[in-house]
């Protein structure tokens, strides 16, 4: 192609159906090599469309940090199949392997995730939704969550500086809980007032309870290619750790 797909505007809504059929698909993969070989086309997926490499292993960092709770407690919880013993405990393969099949799962689903959709904004997101006939009520609480979540975060930061001004320091006591929990009392509170203020001038500027669509997406020519390029590659893929694993993988894995 003589254009970058990281530059290329598609519409919205095929990354979004795009990433339910991917995810979807590894999460219903019960062979594993057919995951990793799902994994490998979310990776290839991510160098396509140029991710940030830094900021994307950070975040990885944060949800591989949950995967290693699995790969540390199913191994030893999972029974069934061949065992070897470490240290005196049974360490199970197939709980080994059931665990880094599920931390691949997760892998795959946000590289897909932040390749296709990750420069999509929040606005444009709820924007697809809304075309794709999602209820409104459910759009609406999504851009007003996302837009007032940094008041929010304002507000409670100064709860906190006003209770540091005032020599707080939190401790393992009842003075500390309690002090907390009128916090989180007050920011409960807070954000109703602050609701209610917002509320009101949105109506003075002719809110109904709707946001207007003024912008319509149309499917192109250019999402159909790349759609159909997508499912085809999605199942090379899957053909590829179903009928060929040894390109996969290596002697004694399960397959």
């Amino acid at each position: 192609m003589s254009f970058s797909l990281a530059t290329t505007r598609f519409d919205p809504r095929t990354f979004i159906c795009l990433t339910l059929l991917y995810a979807l698909t590894i999460i219903l993969s019960s062979s594993f090599s057919i995951t990793l070989a799902l994994f490998l086309f979310a990776l290839g997926l991510a160098l396509l469309f140029q991710i940030p490499f830094c900021e994307t292993m950070k975040k990885l960092a944060l949800i591989d940090g949950f995967m290693l709770l699995a790969l540390f407690s199913l191994p030893l919880t999972y029974v069934g199949g061949e065992a070897v013993s470490i240290w005196g405990l049974p360490f199970y393969l197939d709980g080994f392997w059931l665990a880094v099949s599920i931390a691949l799962k997760a892998n795959g689903i946000f590289l897909c995730f932040s390749a296709l959709m990750g420069r999509m904004g929040v606005a444009e997101f709820a924007h697809a939704l809304a075309h794709m006939k999602v209820p409104l009520s459910f759009v609406q609480i999504l851009l007003l969550m996302v837009r007032y979540l940094d008041v929010l975060t304002l507000e409670f930061e100064r709860l906190r500086t006003a209770m540091k001004c005032r020599g707080f320091r939190a401790r393992s006591n009842w003075h500390s809980w309690q002090s907390l929990g009128y916090l989180c009392g007050m920011l409960f509170v807070r954000s109703l007032e602050r609701a209610e203020q917002i509320l009101i001038a949105m109506k003075c500027r002719g809110f109904q309870g709707t946001y207007p669509l003024l912008h319509h997406f149309h499917f192109s020519l250019r999402d159909i290619k790349f759609a159909f390029l997508f499912i085809i590659g999605l199942v090379v893929f899957i053909c590829s750790g179903t009928y060929f694993p040894e390109l996969f993988m290596k002697e004694g894995f399960p397959l």
